[in-house]
């Protein structure tokens, strides 16, 4: 690629009928990221450009302009203004001359060496699609009418003309983060298929096929096609004999038949391809491996695979699969485990080793296969702990087991207690789903604000059997509360554990004042629950549901008399979610409430002195993004001032009928 010096920096320009890689995309395209140049003429349309003498970096973005940095740099001093737009330039194609930088595509072709112009919605003419996952340096990432140059080798980052005014103020050629859903398409020529395959492991033989596919977007001529080949990391040899046959349209094979592979051992397959299109070759090489026998035995794989976490202590058996036949006696001594266990062979490569008993919760395991181990003709395994090709070198694997999943189940763990009344919340821990008994621990976090008094609530141990059921009680009493309890509580077993909140409130504070003609009924009984639910239900939760999904979809915030309202709806069998006056869901304050609760209900009384802006706010956003608010009376109409909507209305001592 030719380049020229000019102050300090390297400027492209556009060459055609040269050879390009993926470097030269990548290095032509950061050129324009690095220019550094100063506001001449302003563009008072954007504020990054609307200041004379500011030192900006990255040449500016400008829809219709294709300026390389050099021709940038020189219209920016000739007296151009920085950024057309495009509805500018669509009314107005000539005022192209009035401005200068470069627009989305124009990066793109002119990091491809393009002598020419071509639109957005065009570039897919010029490339073939690519799956994300194949996706390297230089490969472009497009959506309709915007595309993005360029992929760092660390992942994920692209140099892009970006006509948005953020991030970073924007309005510029920018290493960036790359935009999620673009698709991605290459100039390039791709590779797949290669036989034998990466990593395949082959018997003895004395000669092999080796072939790979190729698609281009233009067209690969014979000569613009060569396969290498190295052995055991020697020298690299060319394969002059390779064959290119043409598939399809725009797809070629290249294939080597017969090939020698004398000893065996582990080989490297080079292939490099140009793809000629718009007057240029654009190439790109594809690396692969395989070995082929005799080689030592490996171990293929493991059943729990290395590393696995969550593994069931009662797994019937883990599995050893090597990659040749084995010689079972010396191979079965040579497996190490910290575990009684039986060893079972299933034919002469596969090993099973199948526990005496269950498994221990939340344990790492480490399981061994010394160097000792060898195949049927003798040769000694090639373990994971060198990996070089060559016999010798344990091989070691490790995972840990499962945590005890246990159960809960909770009753009135929330609700309005008068003063001088108590409520009894009950704590179930369940082991129906314990494979083996375990030890817990409860305990308790008492958030009193004063005026309540906690009976019960004492950190304490107990076994819990498979089927198994313990019970906690704690009776909270109000002595003249004016603000709610909360008492937090873990089960804490092994490794694993449950917990959850109970949470009570006073809706008194209005003295004799009440809703119900100004007598207050005392403590209330109802012949129906009031039937909360905290928990996400697993058959109604789709894969990648938001948090919230699987809750109950009517959130009651915990304040006045609401409580009514929840045995109302208990009464057919409805589910609610109970919610905190910080609108934070009991059990689960990392979900926002807009994810979970449609229908939020404020009971009589229930924005008694609720009037910070924050919480006006958490209601504003809560309705803004869907939800819905049920308010049922307030004392006073100046009550409903919080409600977003300039809600206005009387209160119960505000009714003159």
């Amino acid at each position: 690629m030719r380049k020229l010096l000019l102050m300090g920096l390297f400027f492209n320009l556009i060459v055609c009928g040269i050879t390009i890689t993926r470097s030269d995309v990548v290095s032509t395209a950061g050129s324009y990221v690095e220019v550094s140049w100063v506001v001449n003429k302003i563009n008072s349309k954007y504020p990054i450009y609307s200041t004379p003498g500011v030192k900006i970096m990255g040449e500016a973005y400008s829809y219709g302009n294709k300026d390389t940095p050099m021709d940038f740099l020189n219209r920016i001093a000739g007296g151009k203004k920085p950024r057309n737009w495009q509805s500018n330039y669509q009314s107005n194609p000539g005022s192209v001359n009035q401005y200068a930088g470069i627009d989305c595509s124009g990066l793109v072709t002119n990091s491809w060496q393009f002598g020419f112009a071509v639109s957005s919605n065009d570039l897919q003419e010029y490339t073939g699609f690519v799956l994300d996952e194949n996706v390297k340096p230089g490969d472009i990432w497009w959506e309709p009418d915007h595309v993005l140059v360029g992929i760092d080798v660390g992942g994920d980052i692209v140099y892009e003309s970006n006509p948005y005014d953020n991030p970073k103020e924007g309005q510029r050629v920018q290493k960036l983060p790359r935009k999620r859903g673009a698709m991605a398409l290459s100039i390039f020529p791709q590779f797949y298929g290669a036989k034998p395959e990466d990593g395949e492991v082959l018997d003895k033989k004395d000669y092999i096929d080796i072939s790979l596919c190729i698609y281009a977007s233009g067209e690969i001529v014979e000569n613009g096609v060569k396969m290498f080949i190295r052995k055991d990391g020697g020298f690299e040899r060319y394969l002059d004999d390779a064959e290119l046959i043409s598939e399809f349209d725009n797809i070629w094979t290249i294939k080597k038949e017969d090939f020698d592979v004398e000893d065996g051992g582990n080989f490297t397959v080079k292939v490099i391809a140009r793809n000629d299109i718009a007057g240029n070759g654009y190439k790109d090489e594809y690396e692969w491996e395989f070995t082929v026998d005799p080689a030592p035995p490996i171990v293929r794989s493991t059943d729990p695979s290395d590393n696995s976490m969550e593994v069931p202590i009662n797994k019937s058996s883990i599995t050893i699969a090597f990659s040749k036949p084995m010689d079972v006696v010396a191979t079965a001594d040579a497996v190490q485990t910290s575990f009684t266990c039986n060893k079972v062979w299933l034919g002469d490569e596969e090993l099973q080793l199948r526990a005496d008993d269950y498994l221990d919760y939340c344990k790492d395991y480490t399981i061994t296969v010394t160097d000792a181990a060898m195949d049927t003709a003798g040769v000694h395994l090639d373990g994971n702990t060198d990996s070089d090709g060559r016999p010798g070198g344990d091989h070691i694997f490790s995972f840990n087991t499962e945590k005890p999943e246990l159960e809960k189940r909770d009753f009135s763990s929330v609700g309005n207690v008068p003063e001088g009344q108590s409520a009894t919340h009950t704590i179930m821990a369940l082991g129906t789903k314990l494979k083996n008994p375990v030890e817990c621990m409860i305990e308790f976090d008492v958030r009193n604000p004063g005026r309540w008094s906690v009976s019960g609530a004492i950190d304490e141990p107990f076994s819990l059997s498979p089927g198994g059921l313990h019970q906690n009680y704690y009776t909270s009493t109000n002595t003249g509360a004016v603000a709610p309890l909360s008492v937090f509580y873990k089960i804490g077993a092994e490794c694993g554990g449950i917990g959850g909140e109970g949470y009570y409130w006073s809706a008194q504070g209005h003295m004799a004042d009440h809703p119900d003609e100004n007598q207050s009924p005392g403590k209330m009984e109802y012949p129906t629950p009031w039937i909360t639910r905290t928990q996400s239900n697993p058959s109604s939760k789709m894969r990648g549901a938001s948090p919230g999904a699987g809750l109950p979809d009517i959130g009651i915030l915990l304040s006045g008399w609401v409580d009514g309202y929840g045995h109302i709806l208990g009464k057919y069998g409805m589910e609610t979610l109970p919610v905190k006056p910080d609108l934070k869901i009991i059990n689960n304050p990392d979900i926002d409430i807009s994810d979970a609760v449609k229908l939020l209900v404020i009971g009589s009384a229930g924005l008694k002195g609720f009037n910070s802006s924050e919480f006006e706010q958490k209601l504003e956003d809560y309705v803004v993004n869907g939800g819905n608010l049920l308010v049922l009376t307030q004392k006073y109409g100046s009550d409903l001032s919080i409600l977003p909507g300039e809600i206005g209305g009387y209160g119960w001592n505000e009714d003159q009928s």
